[in-house]
């Protein structure tokens, strides 16, 4: 059985048992805390130790989230962080997709909106709406335009999904839009990162738009031939 390993920071001890006791309500199988830290400093050696696949940062209470979830991407690559906050503020949404976050949850959000966070984390997509992905994106792109034959690599079908991504939606839109299964829209997305040479959705959408040199993914398309496609992502 595969174990879902999940940290929790916070500097507010009812905050961390809160949490504590919410995740093991949750229905995972398999679900250990194996981090309950005040700070990411305090919980460094265990971190170190025990490596999570996603990590609970309580925002409020961590003076500068960005350095913290920097710190963390070095103490432990592999871990996805998700961010607590008392509102999901769009400008800072977008700002925790630069600094590297998986996603962001207010702690008003009922019991549900939590699993449904962890579950995307733990198979591997980002808690965000395309909005504000898409909006990440941009604020990160250089108009200028480089050449990247990686993209030419790239199946008709593959640049597809590749669009969708780099617009923000999750494999469940994605799979929609294209008529395809979910795991499908995995399995593409895996072969899309290893032609790239990237590891998380918001690099391959980077190296997208700046293979495109435009501000609209669809319009990507329409470089490579793909005007049929164009026609079905533009709705």
């Amino acid at each position: 059985m595969n174990v879902l390993s999940i940290g929790i920071i916070s500097s507010q001890t009812l905050v961390r048992k809160g949490l504590l006791a919410l995740l093991v309500s949750l229905p995972f199988s398999g679900l250990a805390v194996v981090v309950e830290a005040s700070t990411v400093s305090d919980g460094t050696d265990k971190i170190i130790a025990t490596k999570p696949g996603i990590l609970l940062i309580d925002c409020e209470h961590c003076p500068v989230c960005s350095n913290c979830i920097r710190y963390i991407g070095v103490l432990s690559p592999s871990t996805k962080c998700l961010l607590l906050t008392d509102e999901v503020d769009e400008k800072f949404a977008v700002q925790a997709v630069r600094w590297g976050a998986w996603g962001i949850v207010s702690k008003r959000a009922e019991p549900p909106v939590m699993r449904q966070a962890i579950d995307k984390l733990a198979r591997g997509e980002m808690w965000f709406n395309h909005g504000i992905m898409a909006k990440a994106v941009q604020a990160l792109v250089r108009r200028k335009p480089v050449q990247d034959s990686t993209l030419d690599r790239l199946t008709p079908r593959e640049t597809e999904v590749l669009v969708l991504l780099s617009r923000g939606f999750h494999n469940k839109q994605i799979a929609s839009r294209l008529f395809l299964s979910e795991s499908t829209v995995r399995t593409y997305i895996e072969a899309i990162y290893r032609k790239t040479g990237v590891k998380t959705r918001v690099e391959a959408a980077l190296r997208f738009y700046k293979f495109t040199e435009v501000q609209t993914p669809a319009a990507g398309l329409a470089a490579k031939g793909q005007s049929k496609a164009r026609s079905q992502l533009l709705d």
